[in-house]
């Protein structure tokens, strides 16, 4: 099948660039373990205010971020994140609220619905852009409990939980997620006309697209289970030549002894 495999970075092709803004964003990863390391507070800011410069609806910047360094509250935010206790260890957490009144006032059930969370979306998006390129690691948090969330910040009525965002100096480098060719998800004119496939074809349907991807995705880990066998295999048999050349010196020794 054409156009589906594993993109993985931004060495070559589309994604090719020197760009500091375009490096960070392909750098950017999803970090889950941190060092015992504090932020600093102009780092922090300097995210957010790069989070402020977001594009939003109408300009209404209905967004608000609470910033939380107390370990204490940290556990409670992990918790009602799903027990996601990981995130405890992050010395930074950046929770992002919706203002609803004025969405709702502008936009109606649209803009509370759809306009507040691409607001913050593309907020939160900025905001660990421009912690990679401070050299912080980062990773936004979807998955709440939204009652519990709200009960830990004492919202009031109008304001809805978006998301967290973890933040502080990384403990790992994680590798580039393999993701879909550019040329096989970018339609040209025509919704589902990939640019691989030109004017008179179409591409794979879903199932197939899905299963490629999938043993795309299995690739990498099929790959170092090889290694491992391979080197067990290799290990086994050093341990063979090994045990065979220590019986021939005790052989030898043997018959020396013997003399």
């Amino acid at each position: 099948m054409k156009g589906f495999g594993p993109h993985m970075g931004h060495t070559g092709g589309f994604g090719k660039s020197d760009s500091p803004v375009i490096k960070a964003l392909m750098a950017r990863r999803s970090v889950r373990s941190y060092l015992d390391v504090p932020v600093e507070w102009d780092k922090i800011m300097t995210c957010i205010e790069s989070g402020m410069m977001a594009p939003n609806a109408g300009n209404l910047q209905i967004w608000r971020f609470v910033v939380v360094r107390n370990l204490d509250k940290k556990k409670e935010i992990a918790d009602a994140c799903l027990q996601q206790y990981w995130m405890e260890q992050a010395p930074v957490h950046i929770v992002i609220f919706a203002k609803l009144e004025r969405e709702e006032h502008y936009y109606g059930i649209r803009g509370t619905r759809l306009y507040s969370i691409q607001d913050c979306a593309m907020a939160a998006m900025n905001i660990m852009t421009a912690a990679n390129a401070l050299e912080l690691g980062t990773c936004f948090v979807s998955a709440f409990d939204e009652e519990a969330i709200s009960r830990i910040f004492r919202l009031p009525d109008g304001v809805r939980p978006q998301g967290v965002i973890t933040m502080g100096y990384t403990d790992e480098k994680p590798t580039a997620p393999i993701r879909y060719r550019v040329e096989s998800l970018v339609g040209v004119e025509n919704y589902g006309m990939a640019m691989n496939e030109g004017q008179s074809g179409r591409i794979a349907d879903k199932a197939a697209a899905v299963s490629t991807y999938r043993y795309a995705e299995r690739f990498p880990k099929y790959l170092q289970d090889a290694m491992s066998d391979i080197s067990k295999v290799t290990a086994k048999k050093r341990r063979k030549v090994l045990g065979k050349l220590l019986g021939k010196f005790k052989k030898k020794g043997e018959e020396k002894a013997e003399e």
